[in-house]
């Protein structure tokens, strides 16, 4: 895979490790501390929240709550996943990944309406962030991934189609995109089936 892909209009997709800006005047033994816990979120959730807590306490960054909200998440902890998605969002509301937890919280609750106003209504990175042109692909995974669960849950299921279609051309065997894919299928299988013995 290339380090980077261009996609609909000037849409920069980079493959590249993730630096996050907020980082850049951390201290390196920080860094080295946070990469040693990210790297171990999906083996052991439990063993990595006391650490991802004291750097959050620590360092009033975004990307610290972002990697809190999913450890617990990993360890089955969503009153504090959700409590932290809040807190971020309040925090860093113009970040990302803090739009897109609270958005998740949201959607878990059945709460739409939010998740159009957390978005400003702008489902697409180009509208929602004029300024950049370039997006780390986890922030694409992350961003398609809540705004296609968020359309099919509004019933737009084409809308929400177009949105996978764009993860499946982007990166097909992500876990996200198979996730998708199956829901989606599933749905419009329902649909037809309820269509033909109607």
């Amino acid at each position: 895979m290339s380090e980077s892909t261009m996609i609909e209009q000037e849409l920069d997709i980079t493959f590249g490790k993730y630096n996050d800006p907020s980082l850049r005047d951390m201290p390196a033994k920080m860094i080295e501390q946070l990469n040693q816990l990210s790297q171990m979120i999906n083996k052991d959730p439990e063993h990595v929240i006391p650490g991802l807590t004291e750097l959050v306490e620590k360092y009033n960054i975004p990307v610290l709550s972002n990697l809190l909200y999913a450890a617990y998440n990993m360890n089955n902890e969503s009153d504090k996943a959700e409590n932290v998605a809040l807190d971020s969002y309040k925090n860093f509301p113009d970040y990302l990944f803090a739009k897109v937890n609270y958005a998740h919280v949201c959607l878990l609750k059945g709460d739409l309406d939010k998740i159009e106003h957390i978005f400003s209504n702008k489902f697409d990175l180009r509208t929602l962030y004029p300024q950049r042109k370039k997006f780390h692909i986890s922030e694409f995974i992350s961003f398609s991934g809540i705004t296609c669960l968020f359309f099919y849950e509004k019933g737009a299921l084409k809308k929400a189609k177009e949105i996978l279609d764009s993860l499946e051309k982007i990166v097909p065997d992500d876990q996200m995109t198979k996730i998708l894919k199956q829901k989606l299928n599933t749905s419009f299988i329902t649909k037809l089936i309820t269509k033909v013995f109607k």
